[in-house]
């Protein structure tokens, strides 16, 4: 589903894009692997973004790539996912922006709810943005190989 947001946020310094072309996909996983600090498979990505419900959003800065989110969406829902900004750019509202155009969206589409998934890092963030804690997942990693 083809998520319509306003393109300008801020102004004209402030936008959003829509990743389609390989390059946009390219440049998705490269601002979403330095964001996170992890890298993010391009292949994963590519196949994720030809799925119907799926949207890649850029967020840029004066023409510079600067944050992420990849929106999954069908009749009822519209999941957040990889929600990231830069570290250089972080602390200016940038992610309740994309948050708040997300919201905007969902209510005009008639969306019933919202979900994401966070690190407990950013649980006051959320929640001061209306959303509702409702259970904590742990994560677990094992080393299969030595490096």
């Amino acid at each position: 589903m083809d998520v319509h947001l306003s393109k300008n946020i801020f102004g004209n310094d402030l936008y959003i894009n829509f990743a389609g072309s390989k390059d946009d996909i390219a440049t998705w996983v490269e601002v979403a692997s330095n964001s996170f600090s992890f890298p993010i498979i391009y292949e994963t990505i590519y196949k994720l973004s030809k799925n119907k419900n799926v949207d890649l959003i850029l967020l840029y800065k004066e023409d510079i790539p600067i944050g992420t989110a990849l929106i999954f969406t069908n009749s009822n829902v519209v999941g957040v996912h990889l929600l990231s900004i830069l570290p250089t750019y972080r602390g200016n509202a940038f992610s309740k922006k994309i948050i708040e155009e997300i919201v905007s969206f969902s209510k005009r589409e008639e969306i019933q709810y919202l979900t994401l998934i966070a690190s407990s890092h950013s649980s006051n963030f959320y929640e001061n943005l209306g959303f509702k804690k409702q259970f904590i997942l742990n994560n677990y990693m094992k080393k299969c190989k030595k490096y």
